[in-house]
């Protein structure tokens, strides 16, 4: 599995995930972006995205991470039912469910 996440992080920068979620940052020097949280409700921009790391930090609430992690947060999900429940972390990010997953799911053999 840590193979297969490694991979999807990689398919999906964390930035490119946030625009399509309408998230409107603005940049803040070379590799980075500010806008506001999507976590939480604020009226300053303190949600900060690291291109070159694909992380992200926010000041405001303390939350940071990866793209699983806000996955995870935006979600209310665990690191487990991010990546394997229902193969939901590959339909949220790619549109891909690679076959074993969508077995497993649907109990097929």
């Amino acid at each position: 599995m840590g193979e297969d996440v490694e991979r999807l992080k990689r398919r999906t920068p964390l930035l490119d995930y946030l625009r399509q979620h309408n998230w409107a940052g603005r940049p803040a020097g070379r590799f980075e972006y500010v806008g506001l949280c999507p976590l939480h409700k604020e009226s300053q921009p303190s949600f900060y995205v690291n291109v070159r790391k694909d992380v992200f930090y926010c000041h405001g609430c303390g939350q940071g991470g990866d793209l699983i992690r806000f996955v995870q947060l935006s979600r209310g999900l665990s690191f487990h039912q991010t990546c394997t429940s229902s193969g939901l972390c590959w339909r949220l990010l790619s549109h891909e469910v690679p076959r074993h997953l969508e077995e497993d799911f649907y109990g097929r053999t």
